[in-house]
């Protein structure tokens, strides 16, 4: 995937780039994640039985490796917060100014992680000129 640049993008401002995750991830993150969170915070109101092989994988993980379960929930929140603070510096690195738009990005990678850091990590700001903003050519 080659890195689009923000006028490209429909943002003529890169003080204010920003580009959601798709949203079939969004929903794939989400539910995993909160899939991830009830087994281990309300395992007794999983109904096992109508989950099908799902609710028997659950059940298993959850009596034969809930230790693991658990170091690796807090593992992933913990990467995603990492991953967040390091969105803020590559806001301020690619020139993206706006707070609102920094504290998008932000809560957008907390929550889903890699999918969201990616997009900014393959923006490509315009240069500076004396006449406003040029587009870099690669």
């Amino acid at each position: 995937m080659a890195p689009v640049p923000a006028a490209r993008r429909g943002t003529p401002n890169p003080a204010t780039y920003f580009r959601r995750t798709p949203l079939i991830l969004m929903l794939l993150i989400g539910g995993v994640n909160a899939y991830h969170a009830w087994t281990l915070f309300a395992p007794q109101t999983i109904p096992y039985d109508k989950l099908g092989p799902l609710g028997t994988l659950t059940k298993y993980l959850l009596e034969h490796y809930n230790t693991q379960l658990r170091i690796w929930f807090v593992t992933v929140w913990i990467l995603h917060a990492l991953w967040a603070f390091i969105v803020l510096k590559l806001c301020k690195e690619k020139g993206i100014t706006d707070h609102t738009t920094q504290v998008r990005w932000f809560a957008q990678t907390i929550t889903f992680g890699l999918n969201s850091l990616f997009f900014l990590w393959i923006y490509k700001p315009p240069m500076k000129t004396n006449e406003g903003f040029k587009q870099k050519t690669t």
